[in-house]
Formats: structure tokens, sequence, C-alpha cells
């Protein structure tokens, strides 16, 4: 089978500034070598060789210009995919350019993908992405998929008929439902559900609308979660994964099993450590999944029948999504270091692993593709740093032949030269050391002002793939650095703790002055324009370190900011909020970590050029920062950019920061604040539609309107017109006409209510 006709040798990329050479070192140096903590090292570990720096020196700096082209849109990515037991399709969640997600179908055989053709088009629910994508029935005609309702918080199982488009309630109860997993033979999905505050598995009949089972019972506290059956046509057994802790506060996962005949459980696990991805065995019991125990997630495997574990693949780079082979003596998994995200495969028993993808960028959803034992095919997803992203099927070898297809969206570089990122070490206090991927035009110029790119968690690295924030900075001749900081995934064990045992200080400031100090040495760089620019809670940060160290950038850009952590924290969901109250605690028990990481706190003392980017309206963080910023009378620009794509919304901040090192920033536009109302009682408002001549006559109603809104009280056209703005101000006919977006403005922003916050 084939995937189109496309090859990876026929891919239409558009041109990119880099060789293959550059290319091919970074390719060959994500192959894994098992059970080693030396670095690897990596061909792209520097930005330019010696004689290069050395070149750059004697080079005039590079004068940025804001780029002129049209951005770039959006790339529609799918979510996790799983294939059909047949190796004939492959289904996936894929949201749309307005954020809806889809369910589509792609054809192995000829490549082509279309959306699920569901039986209504205008349904009262969206689905839910899931680890592991949508669930394939056994026989491939039913899809299982967690759903929500619109305008429901709780989540519920629908049954999609992959050839119809009907669907159906798994089961109806006043509870949340999540994580279908299909029985051997059909009959039956376990599931994860939550009712009357326990979180347990459960199991009803895969022919819907009918009654469910609790199978599991975890003791208060406790929370049962990831259901997989064993290998047996009858489903005997469930694994599942629930939390435990031990009175010297160390907290993990056991794994633990339920039979179906008599619900008896039984723990799996003798360790206690975090754990999840748990895969059952396709010809054994053996239990994979991944362990956060060593310096980096690793791979492991428990026998259910004896209770002993071991270890698969333990070298360097995170590993997450473990998927055995059809035969049991392969494992796919995605291994994350450095920003390369790569497929990696190996078997059971072998020291090392191989990475299968065309070079370095970002893969996801490995998947085997049913066929011949013999034929042992690999199917995934890839990003490149400077191409369009596609599905491909290829044998489970580095160098074997790729067939491609494109992901659905069409999207295309548009002529335009993207950069592949190099990887910069730095390091940190107690001399730890990280990375980061480099961004900069490699045509002869000299040093570029640099810019420090933070992205929206803290707990997702930077990768390779591509990345429209950071191409959109570098289109407008910056250098751009993404630094992989402590906690986030892929930075290892020894850096997150870096992190952790640090949440009293300013430890991220610290951190960034470490990446200030990298970019200095690079003679890439021009050391006397830094800037720095973040989203969500990089925007936080970027503020925090313009204000409390003052004069360290020459520019701060920071894109829908979190500035109210509770809020923050309220609107967090799954790993994200897990980190922030395994690194920092709750904020209202740790006030004074998260008063260290609130541009508030810094607010009054922010003396680099500093623009506020609003993507999302309607959120507190933005207005209650410029109420803040008003009130100390803070020179700030701020720009509105609602709906736009992420390569245009940077390309603002871009513009903004090449103007600043150019000279050209034009000053914020002051507006004086607006007049305070006057209060008028509803008997004097009649009184003066009335007889307007007789109330500005009136010597105290003069005075009042006098003292509170500078009327005049000689003209009775000036009179009328007030009496009519009163009128409005009462009763508005229309909302106030919306801010022209990119206008530099400093403006005062409306009053912030208490129960706004």
């Amino acid at each position: 089978m084939t995937i189109g006709d496309t090859k990876l040798d026929d891919s239409t990329v558009e041109p990119v500034e880099t060789d293959s050479e550059e290319i091919t070192a970074q390719a060959d140096d994500t192959e894994l070598v098992a059970d080693e903590d030396a670095p690897s090292e990596d061909g792209a570990e520097a930005a330019a060789t010696a004689e290069d720096d050395a070149a750059l020196a004697n080079l005039p700096p590079v004068d940025p210009e804001p780029d002129r082209a049209a951005p770039l849109e959006d790339q529609l990515l799918p979510g996790a995919v799983s294939i059909d037991p047949t190796g004939v399709r492959a289904a996936f969640l894929q949201n749309d350019s307005a954020g809806v997600p889809w369910l589509w179908l792609l054809n192995l055989e000829d490549g082509e993908a279309a959306p699920a053709p569901l039986e209504n088009a205008d349904r009262p629910y969206t689905f839910v992405e899931d680890e592991g994508g949508p669930q394939w029935s056994p026989d491939g005609q039913f899809l299982a998929m967690t759903a929500r309702y619109t305008g429901a918080d709780s989540t519920h199982i629908r049954i999609v008929d992959a050839q119809t488009g009907a669907t159906a309630l798994l089961v109806r109860h006043p509870g949340a439902d999540s994580w279908p997993r299909w029985s051997p033979d059909g009959e039956w999905i376990a599931f994860v559900s939550v009712r009357d505050g326990q979180q347990f598995i459960a199991v009803a009949g895969a022919q819907g609308d009918g009654p469910a089972t609790q199978l599991t019972n975890p003791p208060l506290g406790h929370f049962d979660r990831e259901p997989t059956w064993d290998v047996k046509l009858d489903g005997g057994r469930i694994a599942f994964l629930r939390n435990a802790s031990t009175p010297e506060g160390q907290a993990g996962d056991h794994i633990w099993t339920v039979a179906l005949a008599n619900s008896e459980e039984k723990q799996q696990s003798k360790k206690l450590v975090h754990r999840r991805s748990l895969r059952w065995g396709t010809t054994r019991p053996l239990i994979l999944h991944v362990a956060e125990e060593t310096d980096w997630h690793h791979i492991a495997v428990v026998n259910v029948d004896n209770q002993a574990a071991w270890t698969i693949s333990s070298e360097q780079g995170d590993k997450s999504d473990p998927q055995w082979s059809f035969d049991g003596n392969r494992v796919l998994f995605v291994r994350s270091k450095n920003g390369v995200v790569s497929v990696c495969e190996r078997a059971t028993s072998a020291a090392t692993s191989e990475a299968l993808e065309p070079g370095p960028g970002r893969a996801w959803s490995p998947r085997w593709v049913p066929g011949p034992d013999d034929q042992k095919r690999v199917f995934y997803a890839f990003s490149p740093a400077n191409g369009a992203p596609a599905f491909y099927i290829q044998a489970n070898k580095k160098d074997a032949e790729r067939d491609s297809a494109p992901l659905p969206g069409g999207w295309s570089a548009s002529g335009r030269r993207l950069i592949a990122p190099t990887n910069l070490d730095f390091t940190l206090l107690k001399n730890v050391k990280t990375s980061g991927l480099f961004f900069r035009r490699a045509e002869g110029a000299g040093p570029a002002p640099a810019v420090i790119l933070l992205g929206g968690r803290p707990d997702l690295a930077p990768n390779a793939g591509f990345d429209p924030a950071a191409q959109a900075l570098a289109a407008a001749g910056l250098a751009v650095y993404a630094p992989l900081l402590p906690g986030m995934h892929g930075s290892g064990r020894k850096v997150s703790a870096a992190r952790k045992d640090r949440a009293d200080i300013e430890s991220e400031v610290d951190d960034l002055l470490a990446v200030i100090d990298l970019l200095k040495e690079n003679n890439g760089v021009d050391s006397s324009r830094i800037a720095i620019v973040g989203e969500g809670y990089g925007g936080a940060l970027a503020l925090v370190l313009a204000g409390s160290r003052p004069g360290t950038v020459q520019g701060v850009v920071a894109i829908d900011p979190v500035v109210d952590w509770d809020s923050a924290l309220d609107e967090a969901e799954g790993a994200e909020r897990a980190w922030y109250r395994e690194n920092y605690g709750l904020p209202i028990a740790q006030m004074g970590r998260y008063a260290l990481r609130t541009p508030m706190t810094f607010a009054g003392v922010i003396d680099a050029p500093a623009l506020l980017i609003e993507r999302t309206p309607g959120e507190i963080h933005v207005p209650l920062l410029r109420s803040k910023l008003d009130e100390l009378d803070r020179p700030y620009w701020f720009e509105q950019a609602a709906g736009e794509s992420g390569w245009a919304v940077y390309a603002r901040a871009a513009t903004f920061l090449a103007n600043a090192f150019r000279g050209q920033l034009e000053a914020p536009v002051v507006e004086e604040p607006a007049a305070e109302p006057i209060v008028l009682s509803p008997e004097e408002l009649a009184a003066m539609i009335e007889t307007p001549v007789a109330a500005v006559e009136s010597i105290e109603v003069a005075e009042e309107i006098e003292a509170e809104a500078a009327f005049e009280t000689d003209e009775l056209e000036t009179a009328t017109e007030e009496i009519v703005e009163f009128e409005e101000f009462l009763e508005p006919e229309g909302a106030p006409e919306a801010e022209e977006p990119g206008e530099a403005r400093i403006a005062p922003s409306p009053p912030i209510r208490a129960d706004e916050i």
C-alpha cells in the first residue's frame, strides 16, 4: 500500500536558509544510544563554526526592518491519530480555522482525507481530544469518542458509525465520562467515569444507550484512570492507574488490574513513581508505560502475572506515546530532547533506538500499520521547521523510502524563506546545562539584534517543528532564541529540579539572565540590542524580567500575559495545572511565589519600550495590567490582534521591535482621562429636558455642571447637547467604536470591578 504518489524526494518544500549537509547532520544526530548519560554531539550545536564567528565579528550589524510580506496562515495540525484494525483508514480530530474540532478519516491507500459524514452538521456537541485519538472497534466499523455538549462542562462518550456518520450515546447519566477503550471482542467499552466526586473505571455494552457498571472502587482521595484491556479475547482483565502517596510525602501512581468476573482489584507495581500511557501487550501480559523515575521519562514494562518490572528505553530524552508492535517484540515511541521531537523504534531487547523521521522537526502519533509481519510499517505525522507538515508511512528503518500525504488544510509557505534552527547550549546556576533553538538568517550579514522567545505554557518546550512565532520574528531580520527552561518537557529531571529548588526566589529571572549572557557571547548577535517576547506564561516572565532588572533588555512584547494567577489556574487544564501545583503550589497558599511571577509587582519600574498585544478579548489579564500601568503613569503601547494568525500576531511584535531597534518607534498616544459623568436624579433630568434654559440658568445646576464636567452654561445649544449626552449615558444606543488594530497608544482602561477580578 502507498499513500498517493508524493515521495519525500519530490516534496515541494519552499526554499530554506540552510544547506543539505546541516540538515543531514542534525537528522543523523537524532539516533539514540541506550543507557548513556553523556551529552550527545549534535551536528548543529553551535550557531556557526569558529571561522564563521570571526567573519561575523567584522561585518556591520544587521539593521532590522518590518516584514512587509503577507503573514502566513496557521497550520491546521491533527491531534492523536489511530489506525483501524484492517490497516485501511486512519481517524483523527483536527480543528478548523475557527477552532472547532472535526473528525477526519484518512484513506491509507490513496492518501485522501475527508471529514467523517456525521449525521448532522449542526450537532449540539463537539468532540474532545483523548490520548490515542478516536478509538476503532475491533472490526473497524465504529469509533468511540469523547464529546461535550455545547455549553456543558462534563463530557460523555459517543459511538460513531464510520460509514454512515450516525452517532449514539454510550451511557446516559449526569456524570462525566471519557477515555473509551474497546474490549478485544468488541462487545464492551471501558472508560473513566466521574460521579458524585469519585473517579473510577466503568464498563458498558458497546451497543450504546445502556447502563454502566462500576468496576473499580478507589479509596477516598484517590482516582483511577487510563484503562487498557488484556490480550485475551474474553477481555478478562483491565489494567489502570491509581494515584498514591506515602507518609513521607512522595506521590506517584501504581498499576492496578481489575477482574471483570468478580471486580477483584490487584496492585501490580511495587515502586511508587509517576506513570502514564498504559498499553497492554499484544501477545503477553506485559504493561508498557512511561515512568518518570530516572533523569529522563523512560519506557518500562510490568509483568502482571508475577509483578516483575524492567526498563526498555532509558536513554537521553523524554519519552512518550509508546506502542507495541503486533508481534510484541518491538516498540515505537516519541522522544524529545533539545527541541527535536523524534519517532523512535527499537526491539524490546535491543541496546539502541533509531529515529525514523526525515530530519529535525516535530513528530507525533507513531503507529504500527496492520499488515504482514515481515513488513513492519510505521505511520506518523511530522512537521519540519521549514516546510509543510505531512503524514508518512515507511518501513521501521531510518533510511527506508517514505510515502507521504499532505495534512488537511493545504498549508503552504507561499514562497517565504523559512529557517531551520540550530541548537545552542547554555548553563544555569549550579552548572546545570540546558539548551535552546536558535533562528538566524544565514545571508552573510553581521550581528543581528536578538529576541528571547518564550512560549505560552511552562511545561511545553520549544520544538524544531514549524514555529510561526520564531519565523515571523526572524523575517524582520532578528535573531531568535527559544530556550528550553527548567521544568519543560524534554529538559530532564536534573534541569527541572533547578526550578523546583528555587521556587521561592526569582529563579526564572536568573535563568533568563543566563540566556542573555549566552546571546552576548555569540558573534551572530548584536549584544547591545536584546529584547524579549512572550505569550501567556511567557508574556508574564518577559515583563517580570524587564521590570525586575531595568536596563537588561531594550524592548519587551507581552502577548496575553498572565497577570492574575488565580484566574490563570482556573483556566488551565490537565498537565498545565498539575505543573503549577507541583512547582509553585496554589496561589492562595503561596502568594509570595506567585507575586514574584506577576507583572503587576514590577509594572511601575519597566523602563524598556513595552508593547501589550491582546489576542483573546474578554480575559481579565490585559485590562488589569493596563489599568495598573495607567494608574502608575507608565508609558506602553497597546494593540489588539483578535482572530489573527500566529504569524500575524508575532509580525506585530517584530515590527515594534524593529522600529525600536532602528530608533523609529513613535511615542505612544496619550489620551486625556474622560470627564466624570454628571449624576442627576430622574427628577432633575426630567426638569432639564422639559425646560433646558431654566436648568442652565439655575445657579445650583450650573455650579454642579461646571464642577463635574466643565459645561458651558450660557448657551442653550451647549446645554441641549449635553442633555442629549446625558440621555445616551443612561441608555446608550450602541457600543463605542472599536479601536483600530495596531494603534500605538496609552489609554485609560475602564474601571475593574471587584466581581470581575
